[in-house]
């Protein structure tokens, strides 16, 4: 099985599917960053996005993207675990969508 979907399948109950793709509640963000880590799935970026009445809202303010050079690449799970830490303290958001390879 493809590892992307078998990580989105793992975290189904853990986030809101939104156009095939889901966007991880955000007490799971670091438990998805580990689990991507553990099936060597890079991770390219991160959107945040508010979630109001079953609708979803990107928030332009907490994105981040990991793919614009070959060292940020290799140290996307250090990126992302310091990117949702400051969501954690910082953030407006209830989710992120993870874009992976």
């Amino acid at each position: 099985m493809n590892t992307a979907i078998e990580i989105y399948k793992l975290f189904q109950t853990k986030g809101i599917l939104v156009d095939k793709e889901i966007i991880i509640f955000k007490n799971y963000c670091h438990d998805f960053i580990e689990s991507c880590k553990d099936l060597e799935l890079t991770i390219l970026g991160i959107d945040g996005f508010a979630i109001k009445n079953n609708r979803t809202y990107v928030n332009t303010t907490e994105i981040s993207d990991f793919s614009k050079t070959k060292e940020d690449i290799e140290n996307c799970y250090v990126l992302a675990t310091l990117f949702i830490n400051k969501m954690f303290k910082h953030s407006t958001s209830d989710g992120y969508l993870f874009t992976l390879k």
